[in-house]
């Protein structure tokens, strides 16, 4: 019987035992569904790299799987060092946290009508996608995980409390996931763990979803670092992938962790005091709205989350494709989630159609990012943001192209909605600014 023949590069690459890509590469074995990415001479071990798992790896060229390899492979070699800093910092952390526990546990028995449980377990999906009981302190109402399934939570008031938006907003919430850290379940630094349901949903609209199972999900990381809660899941994985593919090293996250904790803490600070002046503001139309004999039906009672001013986003106005810029002078007064206030001298009507864009310049990329809204005025106010009740009926266009040049300026309540989520991303993103880092 013949000798089978033999892979030249394989078995140089075996009794070298090398790491390097030059020498060992991503070698393939058409036979089976393993590709051999190389042999640690520590462990004496061929690690696989299954097509199953990383799909992106059957068709890459041997560069592109090299890398991936490579990256993967460090980790692997470091995760033992990577588990002694995350349990030495998840073991220092925990007893302040567990003090900052005891507190907002006091303060949500306080605050919250519908008390429920205070820690929430959830059902996650780990390292190879093994599922694991995840730690949390409660932000949403009892049947959200229900009435969510697969979806991406966005922040809109039904699902949240006022607390629990405070605990989202500073990431409190994550707190308990130290005890994830120290269990093995989780590291400090890594792609967020999702519910099983939201796994269905995202493999078949996300290509080579898989391979953010390759490593064990973080508390914190990039994608949750630089970007809002409400980023696409497309945008998060794509910056994880990055993550994953950028190399070992558990002493920069070491450096990225306590960046992440000052952050937290900065941004606990503003929130707090942000709460407190709402609740001063609440307080005070209120007590005018008695004084003045009136039923208290303020906005600011019907307000979610507060609107904020940025002096440095411009607003305009344009018509449905968002082509047409329209020759009219448009200011961005504040803006949240869900509503803006704009001041114009376009004669526009309550509940008529507006389209417009918010355009504002990013220091980190250098370029201009511009968000298209679609919305409906709410409300309408004079200059000095008194209510007008009597305004001309709507004109039949969507948007009145020309306002008379004496024509005074009023402000606009609207509630808008971005056409897209990637829309969606760029307002929260660049406009509200909602991300922590």
């Amino acid at each position: 019987m013949p000798e089978p023949r033999r892979n030249p590069a394989s078995h140089r690459a075996a009794r070298a035992g090398s790491l390097s890509p030059r020498r060992s590469g991503a070698l393939r074995n058409p036979r089976t569904t393993t590709t051999v990415v190389g042999r640690s001479a520590e462990r004496g071990q061929i690690l696989p790299f299954p097509r199953a798992v990383d799909p992106s790896l059957a068709g890459a060229n041997a560069a592109r799987v090299d890398r991936t390899a490579m990256a993967l492979l460090e980790r692997e070699r470091a995760d033992g060092l990577r588990r002694v800093v995350n349990v030495s910092i998840a073991s220092l952390f925990l007893p302040p946290a567990g003090v900052v526990v005891a507190v907002l546990w006091i303060l949500h028995h306080l605050l919250e009508k519908d008390r429920g449980q205070f820690i929430y377990k959830g059902r996650r999906l780990g390292k190879g996608k093994k599922i694991f009981t995840i730690y949390k302190i409660r932000t949403l109402s009892r049947n959200a995980e229900r009435e969510l399934g697969a979806n991406l939570h966005v922040p809109n008031g039904k699902l949240e409390s006022g607390f629990g938006r405070f605990l989202r907003a500073t990431r409190l919430d994550e707190l308990p996931q130290l005890v994830n850290i120290i269990r093995g379940d989780m590291d400090f630094v890594g792609p967020r763990p999702v519910r099983p349901e939201a796994y269905e949903r995202y493999r078949q609209m996300i290509p080579n979803y898989d391979r953010t199972f390759l490593v064990r999900p973080g508390l914190t990381g990039y994608s949750q670092f630089f970007t809002p809660h409400s980023t696409p899941k497309q945008i998060r994985s794509r910056i994880d992938y990055r993550f994953l593919t950028s190399g070992s090293n558990p002493f920069r996250d070491v450096g990225f962790i306590f960046t992440t904790a000052l952050t937290v803490l900065r941004n606990t600070i503003r929130e707090t005091f942000n709460s407190l002046t709402d609740q001063i503001r609440i307080v005070r139309s209120q007590w005018m709205a008695v004084r003045r004999s009136m039923a208290v039906s303020s906005l600011a009672n019907k307000r979610i989350t507060r609107r904020i001013a940025r002096e440095d986003v411009d607003a305009f106005l344009t018509d449905s494709t968002f082509r047409a810029k329209l020759p009219v002078s448009c200011d961005l007064v504040d803006i949240n989630q869900e509503a803006l206030c704009i001041s114009t001298p376009l004669p526009l009507s309550k509940d008529q159609e507006v389209y417009l864009v918010l355009e504002t310049y990013s220091q980190r990329s250098g370029r201009r990012k511009r968000a298209r809204c679609k919305g409906f005025v709410y409300r309408v106010k004079d200059a000095n943001g008194v209510p007008v009740d009597g305004l001309a009926p709507a004109p039949s266009a969507p948007v009145a192209r020309d306002a008379a040049p004496d024509a005074p300026e009023r402000m606009f309540v609207v509630f808008y909605q971005p056409v897209t989520h990637l829309n969606r991303y760029l307002v929260d993103q660049y406009v509200l600014r909602s991300s922590i880092g």
